[in-house]
């Protein structure tokens, strides 16, 4: 089993369990606390893995990935290239 599988497994478990038993604590029916912690410990797990797959795409798993050509960078202007500012102590006008 992978780790995010795990870990999404194990999230479901404990945030079903803390709703259900809270709900059943504080005085709820049991049958609908039961059910909500079903629900909010799948959208839990399901939320888990949703993140670790969208953290995938940040960085590539490809072993050479760092020897990606990214010599059209020189191409770009950069990011914080601001030509309206005047030159530092300069009075502003």
């Amino acid at each position: 089993m992978n780790r995010t599988y795990g870990a999404a497994l194990v999230s479901a478990v404990v945030v079903g369990g803390t709703l259900s038993g809270l709900g059943v604590y504080l005085g709820f029916p049991a049958a609908p606390s039961v059910w909500f912690g079903v629900v909010c410990g799948l959208l839990a797990g399901l939320l888990l893995i949703g993140a670790s797959r969208r953290a995938d795409t940040f960085h590539p798993t490809d072993p050479n990935a760092h020897l990606a050509d990214h010599s059209d960078a020189a191409d770009r202007p950069a990011a914080d290239d601001d030509t309206d500012d005047p030159p530092a102590g300069a009075p502003r006008g």
